[in-house]
Formats: structure tokens, sequence, C-alpha cells
């Protein structure tokens, strides 16, 4: 199974880590707030202090922040491109402007994919893991479909 880092447990990641988990994924969590990350860990999630950190060895990360946040969370010192590895899929899933998604693509590490990746339907949808990941990127370079699926329902 694979490695999948969610930075930003807010109402999305709160209700797709569990079912990460339950297909056997190995979920690495980061977040500004401790009463998120002990969420996370008694989820079955490892938590950790930074997105970074998160993002070392993934396979998949999944950016939920807020879009404000994305510069700090993708960019800083550590952001998740200073943990993401080559062959890593880094899935941008905040409302932003493309500029943004440009920004942090080109700052990317090599071999590693950035997609701007809106989650459809929201967190009620990944209660039921009925929600659906969108890709808006001309680098479909993803890993195994089945993290998005187990996550959030069937990527379209």
């Amino acid at each position: 199974m694979a490695t999948i880092a969610i930075v930003g447990f807010g109402d999305m990641g709160e209700q797709m880590a569990p079912h990460l988990l339950a297909a056997g994924h190995q979920v690495r969590v980061s977040d500004i707030a401790d009463s998120r990350l002990e969420t996370a860990r008694r989820m079955g999630a490892t938590a950790v202090a930074s997105a970074a950190e998160a993002a070392r060895g993934a396979d998949v990360i999944f950016g939920l922040v807020m879009s404000n946040d994305i510069p700090t969370a993708y960019l800083g010192d550590d952001g998740i491109l200073a943990g993401a590895r080559s062959g890593a899929s880094v899935l941008i899933c905040s409302t932003t402007i493309r500029a943004i998604v440009d920004q942090v693509r080109a700052a990317a590490p090599s071999g590693v994919a950035v997609l701007d990746s809106l989650t459809g339907t929201g967190p009620s949808s990944a209660i039921t893991s009925a929600a659906s990941v969108k890709q808006g990127s001309p680098q479909v370079t993803c890993s195994p479909e089945s993290c998005f699926t187990s996550a959030a329902g069937s990527p379209t």
C-alpha cells in the first residue's frame, strides 16, 4: 500500500483519513492545530510536526489548506516541497488561482508531479467515500488510482 500525507487536517482531511487507513495505507498528517493532530493520532494516523515531515517518503500528498496558506504550506522551509521526493504526486486541493498552482509547480523538485486537484463535493461526501477528485493538470502522472478512490471516492 501507499504512504499518503495529508497537510491540513480540517473538514476534508478528517473525513478522508479513515478511508485511507481502512484501505491499508500509511497516513501521515500535519496541521497547525494540536487538537487536530490528536484527532489524527486517535484514528491511527501518524501525526508529524511539519508539512515537510508529512511529505517525506509519501507517494501522494494531499494539500488541504486554505488558499491564503498555500505559500507557507507548499513553499516554506518546512513546506510540502521541502519534503517531497521524486516520484511523489502533490495534489493542491484548495480552491485557488492558476498563478499559484504554476508557482508551486515551478518550485517543485525534479520528478515531483504537482496537480491542481479540486476535491469536488466536500466533506459530507468524503464521509461516505463519494467525493470526487478533479484533476486540472497537464501532468497526469499520479500515484495509484486506489489512493484517490480509498480517500475520496471515484477520480474524475
